[in-house]
């Protein structure tokens, strides 16, 4: 089996950009912005975490579910985006790597079914939001 692991280099230059765009922009490394994110994931990892936890009477999120990178990187966007363009962003992305990964199962597009690239399709949807919001 391939592995789809990510580098924590990418992760690390990523968050070094995100910083660097908003030193640039004179906005603070934390703020009222980045607690209302950084707030809805963490509301949605709880929720999802009861889930598996009711759904496969186990904890193990990322061994089942979710990978390490898209949590990353979501956390990292959160830094990036005010809420109501987040908030869209991540809904919107998520419907949209949905629908993706039910055309690609449906027509054997790639080889695991189980596993979404969900960080990769969201980055991909987030190109156009940062582009008209710059």
């Amino acid at each position: 089996m391939k592995e789809r692991a990510v580098s924590i280099w990418l992760f690390v230059a990523l968050f070094a950009s995100v910083l660097l765009v908003r030193y640039l922009m004179n906005v603070p490394v934390v703020s009222i912005v980045t607690v209302i994110n950084c707030s809805y994931l963490i509301l949605l990892m709880v929720i999802l975490l009861g889930y598996f936890r009711i759904r496969f009477k186990s904890w193990a999120i990322l061994k089942k579910g979710l990978g390490l990178g898209d949590i990353v990187f979501w956390a990292i966007i959160a830094f990036l985006l005010s809420p109501q363009i987040f908030l869209f962003w991540f809904n919107s992305s998520m419907i949209i790597a949905l629908i993706i990964h039910l055309v690609c199962s449906r027509f054997q597009w790639y080889g695991q079914p189980e596993k979404i690239p969900l960080a990769g399709i969201q980055s991909f949807f987030l190109i156009p939001f940062l582009f008209f919001n710059a």
